[in-house]
């Protein structure tokens, strides 16, 4: 009887002693899944600046023209019409590229 309970520990502790080394893949997996989730929820917000024209011929949004601070925008045709125009637009940014999403442009006033 005593020799049943000894091998049933020594399986569980077996089987334990095999996961304990997946057991950091599975956190940073978990990790990775909840960083991809929380980007993919990112709330559109109001941004206020100026259309331009750059260089290269493609429009964006000049927030802070000392500093040169703005964001590519990803709807061109939308913008056209707001060159050299002040607007607020809603919309989210992905950081990694500086492209502002854009949900909806209006004149500001």
């Amino acid at each position: 009887m005593k020799a049943k309970k000894i091998r049933k520990w020594i399986i569980t502790l077996a089987a334990v002693a095999c996961l304990i080394p997946l057991a950091p893949a599975f956190a940073a997996q978990n990790h990775s899944a909840a960083a991809q989730q929380k980007q993919g929820q990112q709330h559109a917000r109001t941004y206020y600046g100026k259309i331009v024209m750059l260089k290269n011929h493609k429009l964006a949004l000049m927030i802070n023209p000392q500093t040169h601070q703005g964001y590519y925008l990803d709807k061109q045709k939308t913008a056209k019409k707001y060159v050299q125009k002040k607007v607020l637009i809603t919309g989210t940014i992905n950081r990694k590229t500086s492209m502002l999403h854009v949900i909806k442009i209006k004149p500001a006033n």
